[in-house]
């Protein structure tokens, strides 16, 4: 009876949307609901049904009285059969709960891309023109360039290994150092000048 009520109290169109089912899991779902429907269908159905068998009558109508005996007592003792459904339920129990946590690990991950989308938005509307940004804007923006530019210096080199020998280094070299060669004279020789204190080399004896 427990197990009659519950199923009658199942939301079924809350329960696909709050648990955002979707595809083969959706149409399983409804199938099941369908295949539900069906069965308390007729079940109300023979519900309605005479539940009384009037063996009097097939008395005076039939010769045959043992056999009308027979079925009478049949019909006595007939009990239905019952079934344990307790496994099912846990089981949709688990299946409930594993879908759960699907969606609030999936709701999670959208919502952190949602506000990665949103910061990059937000840094798109606030840039400033590039001619404006300082060497530390650039190196906040592209870390590599500080690390490959203080490998380089530390090495005393000032150029790729290979750049004058292979030609195709080029646009690589340009790509990588773009930032650094489009800003005023003044703030390159600012900003190698701190390199070069950092490695025990500097150009004017002060640490900026």
């Amino acid at each position: 009876m427990a197990t009659r009520s519950a199923a009658l109290k199942v939301d079924w169109a809350k329960l696909t949307s709050s648990l955002g089912l979707r595809g083969q899991t959706a149409a399983s779902l409804q199938a099941f609901k369908k295949r539900n429907d069906d069965a308390r269908r007729k079940v109300q159905i023979l519900s309605e049904q005479a539940q009384t068998v009037d063996f009097e009558h097939y008395r005076k109508v039939l010769k045959n009285q043992a056999i009308v005996n027979e079925i009478e007592n049949h019909f006595k003792t007939f009990k239905p059969a019952t079934y344990d459904v307790s496994r099912q339920l846990k089981a949709i129990d688990a299946f409930e709960a594993q879908a759960v946590k699907g969606a609030e690990e999936t709701k999670g991950k959208v919502e952190s891309e949602l506000r990665s989308l949103q910061k990059t938005l937000e840094n798109i509307e606030t840039a400033r023109p590039f001619e404006d940004l300082t060497v530390d804007e650039v190196a906040a923006a592209q870390p590599e360039i500080d690390e490959k530019t203080a490998s380089l210096v530390s090495k005393g080199r000032w150029m790729p290994a290979g750049y004058k020998n292979d030609p195709r280094l080029l646009p690589k070299f340009k790509a990588q150092f773009a930032p650094i060669a489009l800003l005023p004279i003044s703030v390159l020789i600012a900003a190698l000048s701190n390199l070069f204190v950092c490695h025990g080399r500097s150009l004017q004896g002060v640490c900026d």
